[in-house]
């Protein structure tokens, strides 16, 4: 099935004076809307924007789907991760809570933070709705369920890492033994504030895949009801372009798209891909696949406001506040 091309309709809002009034007016018309982004790194500048949106759309939620923490390479990376998730990010989405009491933060981690730091989230119940592997009410009737799991990387960080497929079909085996070519095989888990060298396995993907995984009914359930928050793209659109053009996402998340039909579909992990592709927007069959494309060195984050029941009107904006 092929994926359907849409021109980015991207909205920047920049140098505007009415930045706040121009938002509330495209989220007038949406039923529930919500702002999404992803790969943040510890951008609290861009986090604040995320809010400042938020709260000048009167969005229902903030969803943000993986890599949350800072990405140093000092020594202590997983403690100044745990630090931030601990301290720094509760404080800035209290702010969006106190502004929308009814509101809700739905985050998850990405391939770039330490999944010994994942307990964290849960801690801060009270501000922080974890949706990794969990099926959680979004409105009456849509939930949302997060997957921060990527196929395997050329980086060294591999606790959110697995293989894309167990089951291999004559017309993939091309793709998947180029996107094979890449893969970094030797890495590091943590544990606790240490990490573990580890060598992956490809015999093991067999019986531990992302397809594994996406095949159980936490994920199959009432798709067209759900929206999903994969960190990684699907393969072979708009979402999972790096900059020379090349797709590396999933095979088996596009896979799963192709099968379920799901409502929404939201993604990040390839940060320049809008750039790459031009559109923020994928549609595979009657389902609406987005990315930011967000890129955490940059002053403005990139973000999607969205309908949560009309996914075809959303819009990706540029932030400044």
């Amino acid at each position: 099935m092929l994926a359907t091309f849409i021109p980015s309709m991207a909205f920047s809002f920049l140098r505007r004076e009415n930045l706040q009034g121009e938002l509330a007016e495209a989220s007038s018309r949406m039923r529930f809307p919500f702002v999404y982004s992803a790969d943040q790194h510890g951008n609290e500048s861009q986090y604040r924007q995320l809010v400042q949106a938020a709260i000048a759309t009167g969005a229902r939620a903030i969803v943000v789907g993986g890599d949350l923490a800072p990405k140093h390479q000092e020594r202590d990376f997983i403690g100044v991760q745990r630090a931030f998730l601990d301290a720094r990010l509760p404080e800035i989405f209290s702010g969006y809570l106190e502004a929308v009491p009814s509101g809700k933060v739905f985050v998850m981690l990405g391939n770039d933070d330490a999944k010994s730091n994942d307990d964290v989230l849960s801690k801060h119940a009270d501000i922080l709705t974890p949706i990794h592997q969990k099926r959680i009410a979004l409105t009456g009737d849509l939930d949302i369920v997060g997957y921060a799991v990527v196929p395997v990387t050329p980086f060294g960080v591999k606790d959110w890492e697995k293989f894309d497929l167990s089951t291999v079909r004559d017309a993939e085996k091309k793709a998947y033994q180029k996107l094979a070519r890449s893969w970094c095989l030797d890495g590091l888990l943590s544990h606790g504030n240490r990490w573990h060298e580890i060598r992956l396995n490809p015999q093991d993907a067999g019986g531990n895949s992302i397809e594994r995984d996406l095949s159980s009914p936490l994920f199959t359930e009432k798709p067209g009801s759900t929206v999903y928050v994969f960190h990684a793209p699907p393969f072979n659109t708009n979402l999972d372009r790096l900059h020379g053009g090349e797709p590396v996402g999933s095979i088996a998340i596009r896979r799963f798209i192709e099968d379920h039909q799901p409502l929404l579909t939201l993604h990040g992990h390839i940060h320049e891909t809008v750039d790459a592709s031009g559109s923020h927007t994928n549609v595979i069959g009657q389902t609406v696949s987005m990315s930011p494309g967000n890129m955490p060195e940059d002053k403005h984050a990139k973000a999607i406001l969205v309908d949560a029941y009309n996914p075809h009107s959303a819009t990706r904006i540029t932030l400044n506040f």
